[in-house]
């Protein structure tokens, strides 16, 4: 990649970085939350219309970022995939939650890890998955990869539902 390597780097990773931020906007408005980071929430703030908007838009400007990262062609489609395999994945964990709320009794254990699994670590997969690809990474080590994304999102969600729970 030479040159082009750090400016592809760049943008991919404002690519992911945007990625993130609109699950966090969308995340929010289905959870009816009023705050993120200690501030009013960008639907609380400005109306449902415009923060579902704004997430969109973030999405599409992360894939615009990746296309046009200057990658090689084959990098750029795989990162494409690996994007859009992880934004469905997050989706349908994020729907499955939806439908758990609406569940008079609590979910089993198995059933929440696995729906953290889906809704969570598909994040930490697409940002580690993107830099392996324009690493040009091996199959096993994109495969530990993975792995580890799998780990890491769970905990995070266990550890961040164990926060929302905390009094105060």
């Amino acid at each position: 990649p030479g040159a082009v390597f750090p400016e592809a780097l760049r943008r991919v990773a404002v690519a992911v970085e945007f990625f993130h931020k609109a699950s966090l906007v969308h995340d929010d408005i289905e959870d009816g939350d009023d705050t993120r980071y200690g501030s009013q929430t960008l639907h609380r703030r400005h109306g449902l219309e415009v923060a579902l908007n704004a997430g969109d838009l973030l999405i599409g400007e992360g894939y615009r970022l990746i296309a046009g990262a200057g990658a090689a062609d084959a990098q750029v489609r795989e990162m494409t995939a690996v994007a859009a395999e992880g934004h469905r994945t997050l989706c349908l964990g994020q729907g499955e939650e939806l439908l758990l709320r609406r569940e008079s009794r609590p979910a089993p254990v198995a059933t929440m890890i696995e729906m953290f699994r889906r809704k969570t670590a598909p994040a930490f997969d697409v940002a580690l998955q993107m830099g392996a690809i324009l690493a040009g990474a091996d199959p096993a080590t994109r495969a530990a990869l993975s792995k580890f994304s799998s780990a890491i999102g769970v905990a995070y969600q266990v550890a961040d539902d164990l926060e929302d729970c905390r009094p105060g």
